[in-house]
């Protein structure tokens, strides 16, 4: 889904001007040109990124977190915090999540002003696998 939902997002559209503004010249699916590290150090194109986030949200405990209950404006059992709280981090800093909404503006901001190139593409990497994380909610 994560990937169907990029393909069809203003990230892919044709003659859209999102990733050529923020230096990035290729399109989502490029793998030569354009490839960023994921948080395991591999080198993906930004749609495998997009992918590998929603796979690694679902990895070990993590998942406990994708819940919401409307009724009670709570996560599973009560007790694991609700998919909405998690997934942006808008409220509080959360221990443990480093993977939500506000952690990919963080990284977004660091890649387009940090100085040096690994760094950024490291910064890049990430935003776009953490987007990927956020979507999968």
């Amino acid at each position: 889904m994560s990937r169907a939902a990029a393909e069809r997002s203003v990230l892919n559209a044709a003659g859209n001007d999102v990733l050529r503004n923020i230096g990035l010249n290729y399109p989502i699916q490029e793998k030569v040109n354009q490839v960023f590290p994921n948080s395991k150090g591999e080198n993906k194109s930004i749609l495998e990124l997009i992918q590998d986030g929603a796979r690694f949200e679902d990895a070990g405990t993590r998942s406990l977190n994708h819940f919401y209950d409307p009724l009670h404006d709570r996560g599973l059992f009560g007790v694991n915090l609700a998919s909405p709280d998690w997934a942006l981090e808008d409220a509080r800093n959360i221990n443990r999540q480093e993977f939500s909404y506000q952690d990919a503006r963080d990284d977004l901001y660091q890649a387009l002003t940090l100085p040096h190139r690994q760094e950024r593409e490291k910064k890049f990497g990430l935003t776009f696998q953490t987007l990927g994380q956020v979507i999968h909610h």
